[in-house]
């Protein structure tokens, strides 16, 4: 277990060495070290206690911590980080594994239904954000693991229909806020 956390070191090092040499500022290649680090700790801390990720209180800091990228001003109309000091962190990329992972724990515990609700609760969360990339990694691996509990076609029809449309949702709003950036803030003197 112990060698696996080291599997990222190789990519870390040599996009580090690569920024550092490029005369990129040492606030961004640092933040690469330190998320590693952060990593590394979280991975040795969940792998020693397996359940963390089925905490009741796992779920609910997930969400929070994805409304909280709604506090930060967003980089062109987009909310995806959390800054602490000069280290910007991609909660969804962060959160979401531990999410998926919980709501799954719960579905095996209970009806299909709490893990549904909470699934498209964060669905709409991060097409809001805009960011369609995390919304389609979330909703496939949801939309899979909630057909697998399923027993009957009308709730799996209703949830492939409420996922396609939050994924439409995302997708839409990511190209709506490309076109306004492109042409308001390109094009025309407006700031942005």
């Amino acid at each position: 277990m112990k060698k696996l956390l080291l599997i990222p070191l190789p990519a870390i090092i040599i996009g580090s060495l690569a920024m550092y040499i490029n005369g990129v500022s040492i606030n961004i290649w640092g933040q690469n070290i330190f998320g590693l680090v952060i990593g590394m700790l979280l991975s040795y801390l969940i792998s020693r206690k397996p359940k963390i990720i089925g905490n009741i209180f796992t779920i609910p800091i997930a969400i929070i911590l994805l409304l909280l990228t709604f506090i930060d001003s967003g980089l062109e109309g987009v909310h995806r980080w959390i800054s602490i000091g000069p280290v910007r962190f991609y909660i969804a990329s962060i959160v979401l594994p531990i999410l998926i992972m919980g709501l799954w724990r719960i579905l095996k515990a209970t009806n299909w239904w709490i893990p549904a609700i909470i699934s498209i609760g964060v669905s709409l969360l991060l097409a809001l954000q805009p960011d369609a990339s995390q919304t389609t990694a979330f909703i496939i691996p949801m939309a899979i693991i909630l057909f697998s509990k399923a027993n009957n076609n009308y709730f799996r029809y209703s949830v492939f229909l409420q996922y396609w449309v939050t994924l439409f949702l995302s997708l839409g709003l990511s190209m709506l806020n490309l076109i306004r950036n492109f042409l308001i803030c390109d094009l025309g003197p407006v700031i942005c």
